[in-house]
């Protein structure tokens, strides 16, 4: 066995990658739940934080996990999750939920921060992205793992690894700018996530 082989074992990237997706979830539920908690006037800025994350988060989920499906897949709007569901078809409804919350951040992103109305639908954007959450780790992740070459595994658990960083800089040379629409930060960030080159598909 060489030294890579030793120092990188399959069971070890699949704990890892695993470890990596279930941790920036509980991130973006804790997120949420600061954002929900916070006074009118402080609202802003926790959404603000939360957007981001979601937007970056996102932007790795489509160049590593979902990225790995046939687009053509996402034609079927009606498929549901089943045990009989192709992988691919898993992955689509997983792009399709993603779509929807980017649509639902845009519209609050254009709304009064501190109105009831605002915290009410950031409140059941809260219960979406959750059970999208929990449908990637439970249904996603282990048909990706089951069917996903070494060099996949590798380039998922460094595109979700790099979540963190791109986050948190927001400077002015950042790969992933502050301070704009989550339209504008997903498309940065899979434009930063993508140019270190996407695995071939699983």
């Amino acid at each position: 066995m060489d030294e890579q082989s030793t120092a990188n074992p399959t069971g070890e990237v699949e704990l890892d990658l695993t470890t990596v997706l279930a941790g920036q979830h509980a991130r973006i539920r804790e997120l949420f739940a600061t954002a929900l908690a916070a006074p009118p006037e402080g609202r802003a800025q926790q959404f603000g934080r939360l957007s981001r994350l979601l937007a970056i988060h996102e932007a790795a989920e489509q160049e590593s996990l979902h990225g790995a499906a046939d687009p053509a897949a996402d034609s079927d709007l009606g498929i549901a999750a089943t045990d009989k569901a192709t992988d691919e078809e898993v992955s689509a409804q997983r792009r399709r939920e993603e779509q929807a919350a980017g649509d639902t951040i845009e519209n609050l992103q254009g709304m009064d921060p501190t109105s009831l109305s605002f915290r009410m639908q950031l409140a059941q954007l809260q219960e979406a992205v959750s059970r999208h959450a929990d449908a990637e780790e439970t249904e996603e992740l282990p048909r990706f793992l089951a069917r996903a070459s070494a060099q996949q595994r590798d380039h998922a658990l460094m595109t979700l690894g790099r979540v963190d960083e791109l986050v948190a800089d927001t400077s002015e040379q950042a790969a992933v700018p502050a301070g704009v629409g989550f339209a504008e930060q997903l498309a940065a960030a899979r434009l930063a996530l993508g140019s270190a080159g996407r695995a071939p598909r699983a």
